[in-house]
């Protein structure tokens, strides 16, 4: 083959190559590189009976995670769909507080923004895609966990028992306008600050007195009639099916509060609970039921109706249910040494009572 037919075939193959090529390729909408955008996001960490508005400073407070990534979601405003997402990893404090921060790169155009933190260990999201869809719930306990509570198989067969939901924080608006740029620019909230973040979560504060602390070995709370999941782009709960949440006791200044119990003091069971809200839309009796388990292995429970806490001027305003009624525990036959709050169960007798508060 001379050289004028070996250039021939070889400007063929390049021409069908090139052919082939643009054939097999789809359009994809450019994106300049100068359309990029710093995100700035502040965690607001005013969370009532968690940071600020604790109803007694003596007690041990709840465990709080600062968020250490936060996802950053640019959406379709009509169809609501991610168009550009990125995941801020970059922590740091300055005056105004904890923040992440970090760049999203997105053509001009106009959006709807979500931002929450990434990764919590209880609050789970569904429908993650999309602006107006993404809820967070939390999962039904674990096998593990059911077992602690007597005959709980039993008793909450019909009911769904979560786990109460970890702080969720999240910032989301609509409307956001990004005009084309060849430098990088900053995407601010409507007053032009950055962004704010807070939790769709809230933290309750609950009190009950207890006489004969010093025979229980373990208590354990499960609230009915709260909320499964929430919304985030609107914070509305999901109410078709109320839900419980269960969570563990404390006995409040155990070795004071027992000798001070001789001077007309009385020991205190408490605990603070999150839940993403009470159901507002919905008429579901909210209830409070122990399950208290003596130091020899027998149980009593009680339920309380915790309606009327809720609706209250301290439940509302300040997320405290202080409940008024004194929960008494009677001795054992045989007294046990080592006192109350240590692991173990034998068989069960249970003790059921009813009391409106």
């Amino acid at each position: 083959m001379n050289c004028g037919m070996r250039y021939a075939h070889g400007l063929m193959a390049v021409v069908a190559g090139m052919l082939l090529l643009l054939g097999g390729c789809r359009h994809r909408q450019l994106v300049d590189m100068g359309n990029t955008h710093y995100v700035r996001v502040y965690v607001d960490e005013d969370i009532l009976n968690v940071t600020k508005g604790f109803y007694d400073e003596r007690l041990e407070r709840p465990f709080f995670q600062l968020p250490h990534i936060m996802r950053v979601m640019l959406c379709n405003p009509h169809s609501g769909q991610v168009v550009a997402e990125r995941y801020l990893q970059n922590c740091d404090c300055d005056e105004h507080g904890y923040y992440l921060d970090g760049y999203i790169v997105a053509p001009p155009g106009d959006y709807n923004v979500m931002i929450y933190n990434f990764g919590t260990e209880t609050t789970q999201l569904r429908d993650d895609g999309y602006y107006n869809r993404i809820e967070a719930y939390t999962n039904p306990v674990s096998d593990q966990m059911l077992a602690r509570l007597p005959q709980a198989g039993d008793r909450y067969s019909d009911r769904d028992i979560l786990y109460d939901p970890d702080h969720l924080f999240v910032r989301s608006q609509e409307s956001v306008h990004l005009a084309p740029t060849s430098h990088i620019d900053t995407l601010r909230d409507a007053c032009g600050d950055y962004f704010r973040a807070r939790t769709v979560v809230k933290s309750y504060f609950m009190q009950v007195k207890i006489r004969g602390v010093e025979w229980l070995r373990s208590v354990s709370g499960l609230v009915s009639g709260l909320a499964p999941a929430v919304r985030l782009c609107d914070r509305k709960l999901d109410g078709k099916s109320p839900s419980m949440v269960c969570f563990e006791m404390q006995a409040g200044h155990r070795g004071q509060a027992l000798r001070a119990e001789e001077e007309g003091e009385r020991a205190v069971l408490y605990t603070t609970f999150n839940t993403f809200g009470k159901l507002p839309e919905v008429e579901s009796e909210i209830r409070i039921t122990f399950e208290l388990l003596r130091i020899d292995g027998k149980s009593m429970v009680v339920s309380l109706d915790l309606t009327p806490k809720f609706d209250s001027d301290e439940g509302r305003l300040h997320q405290w249910l202080i409940i008024n009624h004194e929960i008494v525990i009677p001795p054992p036959d045989k007294p046990e040494e080592g006192g109350g709050f240590n692991p173990g169960v034998d068989e069960w007798e249970d003790v059921e009572s009813d009391i409106i508060i």
